[in-house]
């Protein structure tokens, strides 16, 4: 009874050890099985990611060819309209340059001059055309030397200037006639294109003298000067009366006129820069 006994222990025993090694294959193998799917499943979120960026890739080499391809017509279309353009800016700067030409005039001696002209010119034994026009030239230039207190005391002075730089424009436009005929039929002389240069800016400042008193260059020589003459002896006209000025006032004063150095020369500046490309057109023209 005994054995019996022992032996049925024994084979329970043997059971359950044969259990235990099938339980612990069985775990080892569920680990196993999971390993290789978190491998795959690792490999297919790889695969996946490759694929997108593959596609990413595709779009923006696609995109760049786009770019690359509207880039080229974009060039192209300005090769091609590049050339029009440039002829039309050149045919418009043709045309200024040859407006102001036109708006320099003809050099034709005044037929007539205001009394105080004559009477300061002419009537001294100068009655010869080079004579008159270089003592008017050099009492220009004194009238254009002359400081603001005196101007203020003869306020005429500076209007009977620009009625003397009438002249000096005149004699300037007979000197460089021949510089003009030449440019215009298609002179290479630097000089010549220098001279033309000089006289558009003299007829410029010409202009903007005749406009401060209402008139333009289509005023005749004549009017112009007797204009600036009976607007001088107005100005003549009035009496200097002296007052005592205060300090704040003479401040006021030194301010303003530095404001309108400072403005003047902005201005300077200004239309010289405005006028450059046409000046650099002129020296450019017939090269």
């Amino acid at each position: 009874m005994k054995k019996i006994l022992l032996f049925i222990i024994l084979n329970i025993l043997l059971f359950n050890f044969s259990y235990a090694d099938d339980a612990d294959s069985k775990q080892k193998e569920l680990e196993t099985k999971i390993k290789l799917l978190e491998k795959e499943l690792e490999i297919e979120k790889l695969k996946k990611e490759l694929a997108e960026q593959k596609k990413a890739n595709e779009k923006k080499k696609n995109k760049d060819k786009s770019t690359d391809a509207n880039q080229g017509k974009l060039n192209k279309n300005n090769q091609e309209n590049k050339e029009p353009i440039k002829i039309n800016d050149e045919i418009d700067l043709n045309k200024e340059i040859l407006k102001e030409i036109k708006s320099l005039g003809k050099f034709q001696e005044p037929k007539r001059y205001p009394e105080e002209f004559k009477i300061q010119f002419l009537n001294k034994g100068c009655i010869t055309w080079p004579c008159m026009s270089k003592k008017t030239a050099r009492e220009m230039s004194k009238i254009f030397s002359k400081k603001e207190k005196f101007n203020q005391m003869y306020p005429g002075n500076q209007i009977r200037g620009m009625a003397l730089f009438e002249i000096f424009y005149l004699n300037t436009l007979k000197k460089y006639e021949k510089n003009i005929t030449r440019y215009i039929e298609g002179s290479k002389k630097k000089r010549d294109a220098k001279m033309v240069s000089k006289l558009i800016s003299l007829n410029k400042s010409r202009e903007n003298m005749r406009k401060a008193l209402g008139m333009d260059l289509s005023v005749s020589i004549e009017d112009t000067l007797e204009v600036y003459y009976l607007m001088a002896q107005f100005l003549d006209l009035g009496k200097i009366k002296e007052q005592q000025i205060p300090e704040d006032i003479k401040k006021r004063k030194k301010f303003l006129s530095q404001y309108k150095k400072s403005f003047s020369d902005l201005n300077t500046i200004f239309k010289k820069n405005k006028d450059k490309h046409l000046y650099d057109a002129i020296k450019t023209k017939n090269k």
